[in-house]
């Protein structure tokens, strides 16, 4: 069996051991174990169920992570994207009026459009093609949209009868419980200890038993059913633009997402990776978006977590299949996951909006032709809560300022494209 995992994954070609890959498994899976709780939190409260949405979840990580571990051979884990669910929460629905099961149907239509455009080798070149500049802003953009929303939840902040936001009450024991959790984490993620954010939940969930702030419903149990989910995609505004508009941010979100994490990824791995593997992988966390919509969940990305596991020596895709496995044994410990708080799981948004942010190093401040973009983006997408106005705005504020200033060279045909398309609907609808 060890010599036929051996060969499976290479494991001595790339100078790793079983031992080291399986312990960066379990680091890679501890880092993104908070996906349990804060996915399923985030869409029960756009009205989806609870314990459907963890199944889902722990579903379609499995399949994807072992997928990539099996199809690529790297040590990369998938799983759904906090910036995809948010978006779907609290702009498709709670903002705009849509169903989840309209999300999902959104949902399934990017997987579909993300699989024939890997197919025929685009999606990493459509990648390229979009500005670096602006593809930094817009992560920056989805990670301040993330804090709000962690915020707005935890209850520091509230909107207001007159439309402005306004600080809430602070004076609770949530909220306190809350700040406790994002100092906790903050300080654990500072000295690297691994699985500072399952430590965080873990340990505020705890706190909140003690102080009756959280109800104690077992540990382990037989899996929730999928059925409340289970093939509830709704078409019936398939021919309305605003059907499409949710589309297109999913779909931009998700692109982002899995395909910025691969080329941010290489080069924790100090080694060459071809073609062939790259596009292998991304097969697989759109495999893993198509199978989530008919279940009950958005869409995959490849997590930034899995540089953790990297650190630790973990060079081959048995890492992923470790991490894949442990999302599985998962399926029996719905009550323990269940009886954690929102305020308890909502300061890892605040830890991965800020971490996300750090995308904004790498901007030219000197350059007021990429400023005024990036403000316009990061901005936009907490202030209205909608991911794809601050699409819009940043591609058409990009392509109008770089004209202005005669940077020709710096607007490329995509990027020209999706201004037009952007304005157009601006415009028309």
């Amino acid at each position: 069996m060890i010599k036929f995992i051996e060969r499976l994954f290479k494991v001595k070609e790339h100078s790793s051991t079983i031992r080291l890959e399986i312990l960066a498994g379990l680091t890679t899976f501890s880092s993104m174990a908070y996906i349990l709780v804060v996915n399923p939190t985030i869409l029960s409260i756009g009205g989806m169920n609870f314990g459907a949405v963890l199944v889902a979840t722990i579903i379609v990580t499995t399949i994807a992570s072992i997928g990539i571990g099996v199809l690529g051979n790297l040590p990369f884990a998938a799983g759904p994207g906090m910036g995809v669910s948010v978006y779907i929460t609290y702009s498709i629905i709670l903002t705009y009026g849509g169903m989840w099961q309209e999300a999902l149907a959104g949902v399934m239509i990017t997987s579909i459009a993300l699989l024939v455009l890997n197919y025929f080798h685009l999606r990493i070149k459509i990648l390229n093609a979009i500005p670096k500049m602006l593809i930094k802003a817009i992560v920056s953009g989805v990670g301040l949209f993330l804090i709000f929303v962690a915020l707005r939840e935890i209850g520091i902040i509230k909107p207001s009868i007159k439309g402005f936001i306004v600080v809430g009450d602070l004076l609770t024991l949530e909220v306190a419980l809350a700040i406790l959790g994002l100092i906790i984490i903050g300080v654990l993620d500072f000295f690297s200890i691994k699985g500072s954010f399952i430590i965080g939940i873990v340990s505020i969930w705890v706190i909140s038993l003690i102080v009756g702030k959280a109800n104690y419903q077992g540990i382990i149990a037989l899996p929730p059913s999928l059925d409340p989910s289970f093939l509830k995609l709704d078409f019936s505004r398939f021919n309305q633009w605003v059907f499409w508009r949710f589309t297109f941010s999913i779909f931009f979100v998700t692109l982002f997402d899995s395909s910025a994490a691969i080329i941010t990824l290489k080069k924790f791995l100090h080694r060459q990776i071809t073609g062939k593997r790259e596009h292998l992988t991304l097969y697989s966390d759109a495999f893993g978006s198509f199978v989530g919509s008919l279940i009950g969940t958005g869409s995959l990305a490849i997590h930034l977590e899995s540089a953790l596991g990297i650190k630790v020596g973990g060079k081959t895709g048995l890492t992923s299949v470790v991490v894949g496995l442990c999302f599985l044994l998962c399926l029996f410990f719905y009550p323990l996951i269940s009886s954690i708080p929102t305020f308890a799981s909502s300061p890892i948004l605040i830890i991965l909006g800020i971490m996300m942010n750090k995308e904004l190093r790498y901007i030219n401040w000197k350059d007021v032709t990429d400023v005024i973009p990036t403000l316009i983006v990061i901005f936009t997408m907490p202030l209205t809560f909608s991911i794809f106005l601050g699409f819009a705005y940043g591609f058409i504020s990009f392509t109008i300022i770089k004209l202005i200033f005669g940077k020709f060279k710096e607007i490329t045909p995509l990027c020209l494209l999706l201004s037009i398309f952007f304005l157009l609907q601006l415009v028309l609808f």
